[in-house]
């Protein structure tokens, strides 16, 4: 395969995935955090710096994805978060340990969304 031919193929999958992103929100938003279940949010805000700078279009989409999942956050927002993640938000206070609710999980999303997106534009500016 000719050296034109093999990117000319890259371009067709990134935007195939890209547009299957884009259709479920919701899926790409939990791949993306999904690295949090093994690591606390400094750990993940690196490997999202990398993936910012190095692959572009990832983060194009983890932006959109974020975007539309905190726009207009489904009903089962926690559950299927939950289900695709493998790991449960918790409230910290050491005199309850309550779960995340509805509105806690989109504060949450809306919270590590605004600091990707720091990176985001600084990784955009290089």
């Amino acid at each position: 395969m000719a050296d034109d031919e093999w990117y000319d193929k890259l371009d067709e999958t990134i935007d195939e995935d890209s547009r299957a992103r884009r259709r479920d929100p919701l899926t790409f938003v939990a791949e993306v955090v999904e690295p949090m279940r093994d690591s606390e949010e400094e750990g993940f805000l690196k490997i999202w710096r990398s993936k910012a700078t190095h692959y572009r279009w990832y983060a194009d989409d983890a932006m959109y994805c974020f975007d539309k999942v905190i726009a207009d956050p489904p009903p089962d927002l926690v559950e299927r978060l939950r289900s695709r993640t493998g790991f449960s938000l918790y409230h910290t206070d050491p005199n309850n340990r309550a779960p995340y609710t509805h509105g806690d999980v989109v504060a949450w999303l809306r919270n590590l969304r605004d600091k990707m997106r720091v990176i985001y534009d600084e990784t955009a500016a290089k």
